[in-house]
């Protein structure tokens, strides 16, 4: 087998950690002695040898550490550690199925110059609630093999140590404290070479993430994450083509739109309006308690519409202040 590099950037979330490990050492087809295992503490608060130690692993492990700059300098750091010709990075609230790091090997042996990326599903939980109910279904990818870029997904990534060092690692939009926007700058440098990008089927893995669980997370990290699109933007304006998701939240301008962006502008501005967001919670929870599924589906999305919407506005804001 080629020698690959597993890097984990973690923070304040070793139980999570540790969930990841054990799908690690469960791998099914895959020779060890060719990998490695890097986990980097991201300046945690929580100490990792009390939950890492006493425990035999069959791959070798090593522990790095920073200080607090976020997961894409944490990437950075493990990749500049790495041994190994092919780079896996996965985030710590993941939990891979057997197959997914010898799938991920033999699609590199196929595609040495592509970025890959794993088919990560989002697992329905035991005791779920209605809106993870509702989102999973939506959240598992269809479309497998060649992919655009903004397809990436930085949890489940692999390419080859090379071409991470020849894009210059990622960096994070606007800065190391507040970037979100790593992956897709990251991919869109990559794509500006003709980088390919290939989804593996084969290569599956669970996302146990908090902001498809949780309704109220789910706002709060959509807001977030809208709020420093501006400064993606401003860095990269060609992304705004790509990135459809705030094509609707940027200023009106009739002549360049036309009616049809016009007026799903006017429609998206006034869905963030305090009236309308209370009104949109008012029938969410009705359609909680009534388990209206086909009702929700849309309150959500128009939701967290109206929470993307507030946060690109006060980016937008912040950056004229600026």
């Amino acid at each position: 087998m080629i020698r690959f590099s597993v890097i984990i950037p973690t923070y304040n979330r070793p139980e999570s950690l540790l969930r990841l490990l054990e799908s690690l050492a469960a791998q099914q087809g895959v020779d060890w002695d060719a990998g490695e295992v890097l986990v980097v503490d991201d300046g945690s608060s929580v100490p990792y040898e009390a939950a890492l130690s006493g425990r035999e692993w069959p791959f070798t492990l090593r522990l790095l550490r920073q200080e607090n700059g976020g997961e894409a300098r944490a990437r950075n750091t493990g990749a500049a550690q790495a041994a190994g010709e092919l780079l896996l990075f996965l985030d710590d609230d993941m939990e891979l199925r057997p197959g997914y790091v010898a799938a991920m090997c033999a699609e590199y042996e196929r595609r040495s110059d592509w970025i890959l990326i794993g088919n990560m599903q989002t697992p329905m939980e035991p005791d779920g609630t209605t809106f993870q109910r509702v989102m999973a279904a939506q959240l598992t990818p269809t479309v497998f093999g060649e992919v655009p870029f903004t397809a990436i997904l930085a949890g489940v990534l692999g390419m080859s140590a090379a071409l991470y060092q020849a894009l210059g690692g990622m960096q994070p939009v606007p800065d190391e404290k507040r970037g979100r926007w790593a992956d897709l700058a990251f991919a869109y440098q990559a794509y500006q070479r003709q980088t390919h990008f290939f989804r593996v089927k084969e290569a599956v893995s669970l996302h146990h993430d908090r902001m498809v669980s949780d309704f109220e997370v789910a706002c709060c990290r959509s807001y977030q994450i809208a709020l420093l699109a501006p400064a993606l933007f401003a860095r990269y304006p060609e992304l705004k083509i790509h990135v459809r998701m705030f094509s609707d939240m940027l200023p009106l301008n009739w002549q360049q739109d036309g009616v049809r962006l016009g007026l799903r502008k006017l429609l998206r501005r006034c869905s963030a309006t305090p009236l309308v967001t209370w009104l949109l919670n008012v029938l969410i929870q009705l359609g909680e308690r009534t388990a209206a599924v086909w009702a929700l589906r849309p309150l959500y999305r128009w939701a967290l519409g109206a929470c993307l919407y507030r946060g690109f506005q006060a980016g937008v804001d912040d950056a004229r202040r600026a």
